[in-house]
């Protein structure tokens, strides 16, 4: 015996004109997920503002130090310098350099950080939300000390710096209260799930 003849044979492919028709795969009853507003709330809309424009206001404070950045270098040169004067040429310019890098980053680092979360709070992702107010709230104090820095010694009392740090202490504030104002906090809640 062969073996095709022990095997049945497969059956004729169904033509599409005699095919059942195939049942809805979605129900006419609402989901509760339906029934959520899903638009973002306008608290959401007011912090992604006042989060952008407290960003800027420390980007201001980045402005003013680059102005300032040959009259701060100097300065931190001869305070270096006069605590202690048997230091070596490339030790001093090795401090120099530390301060003034810290500095760049202290008033650099927060700001871009903020810019950068703040679209990923506004589309609903309550990671970024939660490390825009890590990163925000200490931020107007980093751009303190950096102020603090840059008038060291120089004999020179910015109110430029010193506005746009209290701008930015307001506005990130603020924009923290709105981030987490009841409607927003049930808005990131209602988060679907994405498979």
């Amino acid at each position: 015996m062969s073996q095709a003849a022990d095997q049945p044979e497969p059956p004729p492919d169904p033509d599409i004109r005699t095919a059942p028709v195939r049942p809805a795969l979605s129900s006419s009853l609402p989901t509760p997920l339906d029934l959520i507003d899903h638009s973002r709330p306008r608290s959401i809309k007011f912090a992604v503002w006042l989060w952008v424009l407290g960003a800027l206001a420390g980007l201001a404070v980045l402005a003013y130090f680059g102005t300032r950045f040959p009259d701060v270098r100097d300065a931190v040169r001869q305070t270096v310098r006069d605590d202690n004067p048997t230091r070596s040429a490339a030790s001093v310019d090795r401090i120099v350099n530390t301060i003034m890098a810290v500095t760049f980053g202290l008033i650099v680092v927060p700001p871009v950080l903020i810019l950068l979360l703040t679209p990923f709070m506004a589309c609903r992702r309550n990671g970024a939300r939660i490390l825009l107010a890590i990163v925000g709230v200490p931020a107007p104090l980093v751009a303190t000390v950096a102020v603090a820095l840059m008038t060291v010694d120089t004999g020179v009392h910015p109110v430029g710096p010193a506005l746009a740090v209290s701008a930015q202490a307001v506005l990130v504030a603020s924009g923290l209260i709105a981030m987490f104002r009841p409607k927003a906090n049930a808005w990131y809640r209602s988060r679907p799930l994405r498979p």
